[in-house]
């Protein structure tokens, strides 16, 4: 056999291992996303049995959350150099994308604050729906924002989970206070910019994007807390426990899985996906606190699904424009 016999087979041979770490590392950032979800989807059983304000329950998740990240972080540290290297980016990362991870984090909070404080005034259904246009808002500036383009599919896509998400909630329990629908509206845009400033903070990866996402929430959470009258304590051994887990499991575990897929997906896929959170709620609420689920949901959870499973039938959609340092990750 030729030297360049050798040389292209050589060469064939190493775009097929790029291609299967590729894919491998494509189902990871999945799998990655959906277990966030669910995690995210748990929050308000979790919360509903926590005896405390809903800004009280923000500012608890968010601060036990980034202790989880920070130990975490101690023990990659001290495990192993690689480990450190891999968790600890951040002499690495561009200063404007360590700014644009904290902003992400400060909208993150707010987002949150509006939405739990929109729960009680307006509903958690009726809330819920408003929030969720915050992807909505995020995929329609994207083409503007990242450059990407919007294809009929997508459209189809988009449009099919939109009309399951209205089928969820049609049935659901919703007030009619309009403060409470403001407050769900600002939600939603505020998680809009979480999700874009967060998108454009390229060079900040992993742990090191959680981080610094729940230290740019958690003035923001302490400063509304204080506003309100102060820091609420757990009035129980009960709501201690749950707010270790809706802390360091749905927030810290929570954020780590969805910012650092987050990163590797097309804003426009994070955008459809995500409506499998508010879905994963419902079905918690069945499973967990035995409310029923009406035919008319059925649909529009098959709607939900249907659309976002129908996005990624085309493996170039999931990671979108991903940039060549990450690929191989």
């Amino acid at each position: 056999m030729s030297k360049r016999s050798k040389g292209i087979n050589n060469k064939k041979t190493t775009e097929m291992q790029v291609k299967r770490m590729n894919k491998v590392n494509r189902n990871k950032h999945y799998i990655n996303y959906f277990a966030a979800l669910l995690l995210f989807g748990s929050n308000g059983f979790v919360a509903e049995k926590i005896s405390m304000d809903s800004y009280g329950i923000v500012f608890w998740r968010v601060a036990v959350g980034l202790a989880a990240i920070l130990i975490i972080l101690f023990i990659k540290r001290r495990q192993d150099q690689k480990e450190q290297k891999a968790a600890v980016s951040l002499r690495r990362a561009c200063h404007r994308h360590i700014a644009y991870n904290y902003i992400s984090g400060a909208a993150q909070g707010i987002s949150w604050l509006f939405l739990f404080e929109a729960y009680s005034r307006a509903g958690v259904g009726l809330s819920t729906l408003i929030y969720y246009f915050g992807p909505a808002l995020v995929m329609a500036l994207s083409p503007l924002v990242f450059k990407e383009s919007f294809t009929g599919k997508k459209a189809v896509c988009f449009a099919a989970v939109l009309c399951g998400m209205l089928l969820v909630n049609k049935q659901s329990g919703s007030g009619n206070d309009f403060t409470g629908i403001l407050f769900a509206a600002i939600s939603a845009v505020f998680f809009a910019l979480m999700m874009i400033f967060n998108k454009k903070a390229t060079s900040v990866t992993g742990i090191s994007n959680a981080m610094i996402q729940l230290a740019g929430a958690l003035p923001v959470t302490l400063i509304f807390a204080v506003f309100k009258g102060g820091i609420p304590v757990p009035q129980s051994m009960e709501d201690f426990f749950l707010i270790i887990i809706i802390g360091a499991v749905n927030t810290g575990l929570g954020m780590f899985l969805y910012l650092s897929s987050l990163g590797q997906l097309s804003i426009q896929t994070a955008s459809v996906c995500g409506y499998i959170e508010p879905l994963s709620a419902l079905g918690f609420s069945v499973v967990l606190l035995g409310e029923s689920m009406l035919p008319i949901q059925m649909l529009g959870g098959a709607m939900i699904l249907a659309g976002a499973l129908f996005m990624e039938m085309s493996p170039k959609n999931l990671l979108g424009a991903v940039p060549e340092h990450v690929k191989l990750r």
